[in-house]
Parts: C-alpha cells; sequence; structure tokens
C-alpha cells in the first residue's frame, strides 16, 4: 500500500528514484519538485493515514523530524540506491523482496 502511495506522488512532488518500506521506517530517494518541506508533510500524512486505517489505530504515527541528505554525485546517488535497494534485505526481513521500488529495476 505505500509503495503505491509513493508512487502516486511520482512527476506530481517529486521524482521518484526509490523507496524501501522497513518496520519502523521509510526510506526514500527522490529528486524534489515540491518544498522539501511540502513533500514531507504529505509523505507522512497521507502514509499515518493509511498505516492507521489498515491497524483501526488513530494518532501520531511519525516523528516529527526526519532526516535528509542532498546527493550531489553520479557515485553518491548509486550508492544511496543500492543502500536503499538492500537494506530491507541485511535486516533478513522474510518479505524484504516486497519492501522495495525501484525505478531501475524489472517490474
Amino acid at each position: 500500500m505505500l509503495i503505491s502511495l509513493f508512487k502516486s506522488k511520482d512527476k506530481i512532488e517529486y521524482n521518484l528514484f526509490a523507496v524501501s518500506i522497513m518496520p519502523n521506517h521509510v526510506h526514500l530517494l527522490f529528486q524534489q519538485l515540491q518544498p522539501l518541506s511540502l513533500i514531507m508533510h504529505n509523505v507522512k500524512g497521507s502514509s499515518a493515514f493509511i498505516i492507521n486505517k489498515y491497524r483501526s489505530e488513530s494518532g501520531k504515527l511519525w516523528e516529527k523530524s526526519y532526516y535528509d541528505k542532498a546527493i550531489r554525485t553520479e557515485k553518491q546517488f548509486q550508492m544511496t540506491y543500492q543502500y536503499i535497494k538492500n537494506n530491507a534485505y541485511k535486516a533478513e526481513l522474510e518479505d524484504a523482496n516486497k519492501r522495495f521500488y525501484g525505478v531501475y529495476e524489472s517490474e
């Protein structure tokens, strides 16, 4: 559900390159098309709504802050993409193959 949500904002709020859904956080690699604060507000709000609905819960889900890092070189981009791609596998999650979306992967 969350990967579909993040993909639905592609080309509207950002150009999405990769996403990895982890048990307690999310990794996103994108090029901004809107201000970062607006993107994060929308990402957190819409994902919290979906997760809370799925869990039949309500209330705050995400921390107020977030960590962002500017990508300045092709090498840094490739390293970040690979890190996001392999994150769930490194954590040995049983459903790791369902937790990643990457624009360069065949679907």
